[in-house]
């Protein structure tokens, strides 16, 4: 990050729906208008770049992210322009860690 670092950038992962797709740009919105900051939506990746090694399938057979992986494997690599922020949106439940059963984001 430089002293120029003023976007923030949404990574969405996976498979949106329509509705998903509109949620985004809503909180993209919202992230903007709340942190008074710039704030873009970078290309959807996709689920495939999770490995089995981090997902597990939760008590209510939903598929589920390791949270760190996320973290530590795909954002870091990642250095946009001027971010100040870059975090990751998906459809699919997260799981900080293997012991957990799944994470309130409130």
């Amino acid at each position: 990050m430089t002293n120029n670092s003023n976007i923030i950038y949404i990574r969405p992962i996976g498979d949106f729906n329509t509705l998903q797709k509109k949620q985004i740009e809503l909180v993209r919105q919202y992230l903007e208008i709340f942190f008074q900051l710039k704030t873009k939506t970078l290309e959807k990746l996709s689920n495939d770049i999770i490995p089995s090694s981090a997902r597990r399938i939760g008590h209510e057979d939903n598929e589920q992210f390791l949270a760190g992986y996320i973290l530590d494997s795909v954002l870091k690599k990642e250095k946009p322009l001027n971010r100040i922020a870059l975090m990751a949106l998906t459809e699919v439940d997260l799981f900080p860690k293997p012991e957990w059963n799944y994470m309130f984001l409130g």
